[in-house]
């Protein structure tokens, strides 16, 4: 049985410890609270978050919606920066279909800057 060159094996520790440093970081966003409201015209919604963070935050949210078409179920996703422990609009969502007439789900999390 042939055992692997030295030098494979260290490439593939190195390999190991930058993923799992990559992951660990990736892993750091916190889960922030959501607002996905169907305006009045029943054509657009709003999608804001807030930011729990002491900290200026990048945040990022997933809205979705029902129309009164039968499986239109527009989704939005947006991002963009929240200053620390304040809620701000990330955007606006415009149904390209029929009217939103319902919430179905959200979600946000944020990661500091």
């Amino acid at each position: 049985m042939l055992l692997p060159h030295p030098k494979l094996i260290a490439l593939v520790a190195i390999l190991s410890a930058a993923c799992l440093v990559a992951g660990t970081r990736l892993s750091s966003a916190d889960i922030a609270t959501v607002r996905c409201v169907i305006q009045p015209d029943a054509k657009s919604a709003t999608i804001s978050v807030t930011n729990s963070l002491n900290g200026e935050a990048s945040c990022r949210a997933t809205c979705a919606f029902e129309t009164a078409t039968y499986d239109d179920k527009p989704r939005i996703i947006c991002a963009g920066p929240v200053a620390a422990g304040k809620e701000a609009e990330l955007c606006v969502m415009h149904a390209q279909t029929s009217p939103l007439v319902k919430f179905l789900e959200g979600s946000a999390d944020c990661r500091k800057l």
